[in-house]
């Protein structure tokens, strides 16, 4: 199991994850948890408050420290802070339910809200606060929506929902920031629009799952590619017939996982399309059933992968 699929194994049974832990450090276990749930999914550097470069213009920044035995961020600080490519998202994660949600989290959060735009002197609309929670409560809700029609940008989002959203920035390739941009904003705009809390909770799902399929599809030929390479390696062989290629890589469970969610399987078409689009590989011939591929060479590779994950933006 990688580190990020722990991570969501975590998210997705939280009180479990905190059980074997003290009382006192229970709350900042979970901060560090979801920041570092950010840096996955933003696929950008952790760090925490102590440890902080300033010199890495892109990150993600807990303001806890001492990850052995972690000490959550102060009150005056968000729990975390992205710095991504075009804008900033602020972090703030509760397991407060029904109105300790919003009489201890939801002032606390629009004021590190404005106070980061003061002190930063960003545009309002450069800036998201994500505040994490197990359920939304509904004067939360309210209170947010309130506040995002005066043209804030702060959006509740469950667990499940943020769980879900890390689960595909986990597999894709090729990742934009802006991706995750027009996400948040959809939702947002979802919760604006919301006549109660039942309907943005149904509508943020759908929103997340449509976004999901969306993106991984976009990124489907680049993905393809880079599994198709791998077989080559493993295999140590320098021609490999596209249907092979798709038997072989089917046999993945992130790859099983990626098509799972499409809705699909990976077709012989579709490596023929990523190797040679993505020029992994080249065509060594068309027999009757199949079309047999050839590796290029390794520095191209190299090359190709760079320019793919230079994509992010």
């Amino acid at each position: 199991m990688s580190a990020c699929q722990t991570i969501r194994k975590n998210i997705k049974d939280v009180d479990s994850f905190i059980a074997s832990f003290r009382h006192e450090e229970q709350s900042a276990r979970v901060e560090l948890l979801f920041s570092k749930a950010l840096s996955y999914m933003f696929h950008l550097p952790f760090y925490t408050f102590p440890t902080n470069n300033p010199y890495v213009q892109h990150k993600v920044v807990w303001y806890g420290e001492k990850e052995m035995c972690p000490i959550g961020a102060p009150a005056n600080y968000p729990d975390a802070i992205v710095y991504a490519r075009h804008f900033d998202v602020l972090m703030e994660v509760t397991r407060n339910t029904g109105t300790r949600q919003w009489d201890r989290e939801y002032a606390r959060t629009v004021r590190h809200f404005q106070d980061y735009i003061k002190k930063w002197k960003k545009e309002r609309d450069s800036v998201f606060l994500l505040l994490i929670v197990n359920d939304i409560n509904r004067d939360t809700f309210t209170s947010v929506q309130a506040k995002n029609r005066e043209g804030y940008n702060i959006l509740p989002i469950t667990f499940q929902n943020f769980e879900r959203i890390l689960e595909v920035c986990d597999l894709a390739v090729g990742l934009r920031h802006f991706d995750l941009r027009i996400l948040f904003s959809r939702l947002i705009r979802n919760l604006i629009d919301s006549q109660s809390l039942t309907a943005y909770n149904k509508c943020a799902k759908r929103s997340v799952l449509d976004w999901r399929v969306t993106l991984l599809d976009r990124y489907r030929l680049a993905y393809v590619a880079v599994k198709g390479y791998q077989v080559f390696v493993t295999e140590n062989r320098q021609h490999l017939g596209a249907s092979e290629i798709a038997t072989e890589i089917y046999t993945e469970r992130d790859v099983k996982n990626y098509f799972k969610i499409l809705g699909k399987t990976p077709q012989k078409e579709d490596v023929i399309d990523g190797m040679l689009t993505f020029g992994f590989a080249s065509d060594a011939g068309l027999p009757q059933t199949d079309m047999i591929l050839s590796l290029v060479s390794p520095l191209e590779i190299r090359e190709r992968i760079k320019e793919i994950m230079e994509t992010i933006d």
